[in-house]
């Protein structure tokens, strides 16, 4: 049987990549504690960003309900694979995919506000900050302001 802490332990790995002609970095966190593991991808363009651990608990918003790209055998769904680099004010672009998933192109997904299946821009792609819910006296106040 395996025992883990109540608290998490974390393990941080470092890897340089070149991402737009320009040498950044990517971390790699993993997290694990009693019932939980988690797996976030930071990249940092500009060696700038003080690297934190309390985005490993806070939720970010993807913008994409499915993303997927043709591969090897067809069309695949790569959503799951994703999901660690959902991390607030990572860019990512299609150079970062190209690098992280070489077999896969001509990315796809659906867009998690118009709900249409566009193609991943060129420019790609910055997770936004998280979304804040509201409690129900602040929703009735904004409500009664506006009304």
């Amino acid at each position: 049987m395996l025992w883990y802490t109540e608290e998490p332990s974390i393990t941080i790995r470092e890897y340089p990549i070149t991402l737009d002609g320009k040498l950044s970095n990517m971390y790699v966190i993993t997290s694990v504690s009693v019932d939980t593991y988690i797996k976030k991808c930071v990249i940092d363009y500009t060696y700038s960003r003080p690297l934190e651990y309390s985005f490993l608990f806070r939720k970010a918003e993807s913008p994409w309900l499915w993303i997927g790209a043709s591969g090897l055998c067809g069309e695949s769904d790569m959503t799951s694979y994703m999901v660690p680099y959902i991390v607030e004010g990572n860019h990512i672009t299609t150079e970062l995919l190209r690098k992280e998933f070489p077999f896969h192109h001509n990315w796809r997904y659906l867009d998690s506000v118009t709900f249409k299946e566009v193609d991943f821009p060129s420019e790609g792609i910055t997770i936004d900050a998280t979304r804040l819910e509201k409690t129900t006296e602040e929703v009735q106040e904004t409500s009664s302001a506006s009304g």
